[in-house]
């Protein structure tokens, strides 16, 4: 898919990323891959960044995806940034 990061579990730290990757093991239920939320602060900038430069038609003709989904809670919107980028929606 034109996004593949959908299929990640999104934690706060590396250390919870670690202990689930443990739990999995122990369980013998598979891996996951993870997106890591207090390893996203260099994408802030580029976020917004992103968002303020576009030209207003653009955004009107094609919306980045990213702009289009509605987190649970705003601290997710890296996340999603991350796994969404700068695709466009046309």
């Amino acid at each position: 898919t034109a996004v593949s990061m959908l299929d990640h579990i999104v934690v706060d730290t590396e250390d919870t990323a670690h202990q689930a990757i443990e739990l999995l093991r122990l369980q013998s239920v598979g891996s996951a891959s993870f997106i890591v939320l207090s390893r996203l602060d260099h994408l802030k900038t580029k976020m917004m960044r992103a968002s303020s430069s576009e030209d207003p038609s653009l955004r009107e003709n094609a919306p980045r995806l990213v702009e289009l989904i509605t987190p649970s809670s705003p601290a997710f919107n890296i996340a999603f940034y991350r796994a969404c980028g700068d695709t466009l929606v046309a």
